[in-house]
């Protein structure tokens, strides 16, 4: 994973400037997993996730109150959002969210992707 560089141009020839993440550190989900149980592997466990390709309906957003957590979306991950946004990422440093498609369903939401509790 990448350190955040600043002023940077061009691209980056060795990779000094990043971190491993060990993969006995990642849960894989599948798109039958639940957001509970995502929100609970991240906020319990301490773990990253990868999300494998599909179409997750998701009943409630993935909750990520963890600094430095990474959610990797493969192939295609689509978060389909039911109630609330699909990710509700707290007031935490360092949360990395790459590789996923959000879709919106019938259910009004005001966001699909929350980052940060307002008044903070």
């Amino acid at each position: 994973m990448p350190k955040l560089e600043n002023n940077k141009i061009g691209k980056t020839s060795d990779f000094r400037n990043s971190k491993s993440i060990d993969f006995s550190n990642v849960f894989v989900a599948n798109e039958n997993t639940s957001a509970e149980e995502i929100s609970k592997k991240i906020n319990e466990e301490f773990l990253h996730v990868v999300l494998q390709p599909g179409n997750y309906h998701l009943q409630d957003s993935i909750k990520v109150n963890n600094d430095d957590t990474v959610i990797l979306g493969i192939g295609i991950a689509t978060l389909v959002c039911h109630n609330g946004p699909c990710i509700d990422v707290g007031n935490s440093a360092g949360v990395r969210v790459a590789g996923i498609l959000f879709e919106a369903s019938e259910s009004s939401t005001p966001a699909l992707l929350k980052w940060g509790q307002s008044g903070f």
